[in-house]
């Protein structure tokens, strides 16, 4: 196949526009004006001006193409990525100059491993894998200046949940924020297990657990899963952090957090806004 070496209409727009300046400004002196000085000086301005065109042109390309020189420059604005920057190439450099084929293969699975990390990070999304680290970062969000509103979604699978320390934890800085103005709402969903019909609270510990956010400060409402069988999606843990982010939360028999993703990206904020107001529907207050 035949490859296809036309330049884009904008770079022969460019050009054309080029040639039209350098041709005006040798054509006034030659033709257009008695004056030699003036022409020459013409004939100068026209050539300055040919070299901005083409420096901007190159620039253009650096800053827009998917090429190393553009991301250094783009990345060379902020020192701390910066930083990272180098340290990841220089990382790089290292391996690639190893001997070791099986090394070399095993590094580059998991180079790519991580630039697919970096990819998920570039498009807002972060996730934190059989670890409690995400909650240092539940805890920047819950803090974070111009944060007026918490809203969280329990889907209570296991009697225990949130039982542990750094469960408790977490809830004391539930209690710790609203007491400083925060105003934070949550969803608990429950198995008919675990609130058998007719019983206005459900079982203990998680009984005790309701309540005691209830007299804390905390707005609770209670659904029974039974409820949400024609609406599968809306069984799972998720918070909305305000309108800056939204966290999902995977979790395992046993009620330990497994996976925590924290996005930023607009339209999964906007959609989780959309699955709370469906779980809404269901909702019951609590203490009502």
């Amino acid at each position: 196949m035949a490859r296809n070496t036309q330049k884009p209409t904008r770079h022969r727009l460019r050009h054309a526009v080029w040639l039209l300046v350098v041709t005006c400004g040798v054509a006034v002196p030659l033709f257009g004006s008695p004056s030699v000085a003036t022409g020459y000086l013409s004939v100068v301005a026209t050539v300055l001006v040919a070299v901005a065109l083409v420096a901007w042109t190159r620039l253009e390309r650096l800053l827009l193409a998917d090429e190393l020189p553009g991301v250094t420059l783009a990345v060379a604005g902020d020192p701390t990525a910066f930083g990272l920057f180098q340290s990841f190439g220089k990382s790089m450099r290292e391996m690639v100059a190893t001997v070791d084929p099986i090394y070399r293969q095993l590094a580059m699975e998991r180079f790519g491993q991580l630039v697919d990390e970096a990819a998920c990070l570039a498009a807002g999304r972060i996730d934190y894998l059989g670890t409690e680290g995400w909650r240092s970062a539940y805890e920047q969000l819950l803090r974070s200046r111009g944060l007026y509103r918490y809203r969280s979604v329990a889907y209570v699978r296991t009697p225990n949940y949130w039982q542990d320390e750094p469960g408790r934890q977490s809830m004391r800085l539930n209690f710790e924020m609203v007491e400083s103005g925060l105003y934070v709402e949550r969803v608990v969903i429950i198995p008919d297990a675990f609130w058998p019909m007719g019983e206005c609270d459900p079982i203990e510990p998680i009984g005790r657990w309701v309540s005691e956010q209830l007299h804390r400060g905390v707005r609770v409402w209670l659904v029974r899963d039974s409820l949400l069988e024609g609406d599968q999606d809306l069984l799972a843990d998720f918070g909305l952090y305000g309108n800056r982010a939204v966290g999902f939360q995977q979790i395992d028999e046993h009620g330990r957090t497994v996976r925590f993703t924290l996005s930023f990206d607009f339209a999964e904020l906007m959609a989780a806004e959309r699955r709370w107001e469906r779980l809404m529907v269901y909702a019951a207050e609590f203490g009502k």
